[in-house]
């Protein structure tokens, strides 16, 4: 786990548009994988999958991010079928698809389209091949793959009566296959000038105990300002739902409360380290006398807050949670350290009717090593750890008599295996009441996260309320 500390501090100083670009890429085909995944209870098709999935995580953190995209592809093609893909099929998959912005106002008519190989096939490109591109089936613009890159003006439909729209622009290689067409989400709102001043306007002068919905105000509108200079996102984010949510975060009144669910992007105040972004999922029917349990979810090295909703099982963590009603918070990891998760949780306390006895924590890959960080410098504030694809480090084993702990690997995770074996050694000989380790056969460091989750919600169900801790001191 040392080793990805230095190649998340590379991956954040690549070149940000070239790098964001290419990590919206690998993260398109990685829930396109895991969406195969969870359509695929073949255990055969799933072996075959792992084969190309074992080297994607060194790929990617040794930057060979063409590489990754096409291990995810292929991975996508075994879990299909056991046939070898059509070339139609392999250079759809490789093509990369660039808008040239992602968030539109409603007087532009046109939307400019780069398509280029991410990567290059092992075979020959089909004679005749086209690229389909539209909006809408009424206006779809077909154009010949003759040279690289193309470039390809899709027409915009009319917004109507609409103030705001989450789109999506469907590209196709129409080549006499039976292909489903890329999803790319484009965002087109009206009057947004206009709007975007009038939220900038509603920042001066905010009441300190609107501090999450003005702080969240703010990084929306950054949000919005990179989207137009044509940055890439890492996920796709729905522009115009987030506009009219921070247009009612402007009406100097609480957003985020019981009343409110579903899942939310937003910024949290954590004292002297600013704000930290978030995602939230708030389960339907809190009550603020019934306080509830809440998973704080850390990502690994590399990603996002977005991992754990979008990926990871194509957003397990999420139906666990929406299963029992339980909150769900995915931190964003800070350079060189854990989010800070004892001032993030005061501060959801003061919105949410928290169980303090009943917050657990996961973390996958370097987020385990922070998880059981974060466990050992407040055991008090958590009810149990479970760290998967990674081996944290412990000082004190003594500590995990008190604090549950769940630890997991896959046997072909090459990362984490070997260290995991042997903290599990360690731990086993301490005789720990609430310990738990499970190797699962044949899996890697990605999918380690999706098919743990059940077995750590069900350690989780199985354990009983703690004592409730003080509120963190100003300085954690």
């Amino acid at each position: 786990m040392r080793n990805l500390v230095p190649a998340l501090v590379l991956l954040i100083l690549l070149p940000a548009a070239s790098a964001q670009e290419e990590r919206y890429e690998l993260g398109r085909r990685l829930r396109q994988m895991e969406a195969a995944w969870e359509q695929q209870e073949d255990e055969t098709a799933r072996q075959r999958a792992l084969e190309h999935l074992r080297p994607v995580t060194r790929q990617f953190f040794a930057f060979r991010l063409a590489e990754a995209a096409r291990s995810l592809d292929h991975a996508t093609f075994a879990l299909q079928s056991p046939r070898e893909p059509s070339a139609a099929r392999q250079w759809a998959a490789a093509l990369q698809i660039t808008p040239q912005k992602r968030l539109l106002d409603d007087q532009q008519t046109e939307l400019v389209v780069t398509v280029q190989p991410f990567y290059r096939p092992a075979v020959p490109l089909p004679r005749g091949a086209r690229l389909r591109l539209w909006f809408i089936e009424k206006e779809v613009v077909s154009v010949p793959l003759d040279s690289w890159p193309l470039t390809v003006r899709v027409p915009l439909p009319p917004l109507g009566e609409h103030d705001g729209l989450d789109r999506r622009l469907y590209v196709l290689l129409d080549a006499q296959d039976n292909l489903q067409p890329v999803r790319i989400g484009i965002s087109q709102v009206a009057r947004l000038s206009s709007r975007l001043e009038r939220l900038t306007q509603a920042l001066q002068d905010r009441p300190e105990a609107l501090a999450i919905e003005t702080a969240t105000l703010r990084a929306r509108l950054a949000a919005f300002r990179a989207a137009l200079r044509g940055e890439a996102p890492i996920t796709d984010f729905p522009y115009a739902e987030w506009l009219r949510n921070a247009e009612l975060m402007a009406a100097h009144k609480p957003f985020f409360t019981c009343e409110r669910h579903g899942q939310y992007w937003l910024s949290i105040p954590t004292g002297a380290e600013g704000a930290t972004p978030c995602r939230l999922f708030v389960p339907k029917g809190l009550h603020p006398e019934r306080p509830v349990p809440l998973v704080i979810a850390l990502h690994g090295a590399g990603v996002d807050e977005n991992m754990f909703f979008d990926s990871y099982g194509a957003g397990q963590i999420v139906r666990e949670c929406h299963s029992r009603g339980w909150l769900l918070l995915a931190p964003r990891a800070g350079l060189l350290g854990p989010a800070p998760v004892p001032a993030l949780i005061d501060a959801l306390a003061k919105r949410y009717p928290l169980d303090r006895r009943r917050i657990f924590l996961v973390g996958h890959s370097l987020g385990a090593a922070q998880a059981a960080a974060l466990a050992q410098r407040h055991p008090e504030s958590f009810a149990a750890v479970a760290a998967l694809g990674g081996a944290p480090p412990l000082s004190d084993p003594q500590l995990l008599r008190r604090l549950p702990f769940f630890l997991a690997a896959g046997s072909q995770d090459d990362l984490a295996i070997a260290a995991a074996r042997s903290l599990h050694k360690k731990l086993a000989a301490e005789k720990l009441p609430h310990y738990r380790f499970r190797e699962y056969p044949r899996l890697e460091h990605l999918t380690i996260v999706r098919e743990a989750l059940p077995d750590v919600f069900a350690f989780f169900d199985s354990l009983p309320p703690v004592k409730a801790p003080p509120p963190s001191s100003p300085r954690d």
